[in-house]
């Protein structure tokens, strides 16, 4: 939780500590050391100082590259998002800077595209952001989680419901057709899902 000092501090660093708040969390879930988790950052490749994570934890340290973010979430086997914001432990956080406290949910929502930036327009500052209720490129977004729902859904038909994994599969290459067609790749797709659909001509 945000000390008072903390709390007086510039945005950039309150994030800063608010990440090390969370990585330290998650070491900890991992029952693993700062220096074991820098082994395990040197092994894939991108050599973190245990010194630098000790640091990072504490707060002595003012920024975290996204290099280090990547490697750290990777090293602990979490989502970046979650080393970000503090999903589930009750602790305010502030998005971006004179944003109003939302929680950590919130958050990582707003981080991945879920959520609208609509919720920056609780600032007290009304005109600093336009209030609108989706990012202006979240199409692409929905393309992909929409491809990915109907991957989902052919795995789950597959063996059961004959009917219904034909049409997913017809979902599914209608979805990747448009993807091709806005100029955007399609995920690689498993070798069960890449032969069902060239099963079926698509």
């Amino acid at each position: 939780m945000a000390s008072t000092a903390e709390r007086e501090m510039p945005w950039p660093q309150r994030l800063t500590a608010q990440i090390g708040r969370q990585l330290k969390y998650w070491r900890a879930q991992r029952g693993i050391t700062a220096r074991q988790l820098a082994d395990r950052c040197e092994q894939l490749g991108y050599r973190v100082e245990y010194q630098v994570i000790a640091n990072i934890e504490v707060g002595r340290r003012a920024y975290v590259g996204v290099a280090e973010l990547l490697v750290f979430a990777a090293a602990l086997a979490v989502p970046p998002a979650l080393l970000l914001f503090p999903v589930g432990t009750g602790e305010r956080v502030e998005p971006v800077p004179g944003a109003s406290q939302g929680d950590g949910w919130d958050a990582y929502r707003l981080f991945t595209g879920e959520l609208g930036v609509s919720v920056l327009s609780q600032r007290a500052d009304e005109t600093a952001i336009p209030s609108v209720q989706r990012y202006p490129d979240d199409g692409v977004l929905a393309v992909y989680r929409r491809h990915d729902r109907h991957v989902r859904d052919w795995a789950r038909h597959a063996h059961h419901n004959p009917d219904a994994a034909a049409a997913t599969l017809e979902a599914l290459a209608a979805v990747r057709r448009e993807m091709t067609a806005h100029g955007w790749v399609p995920p690689v797709l498993d070798p069960d899902v890449t032969s069902a659909l060239s099963a079926v001509g698509q």
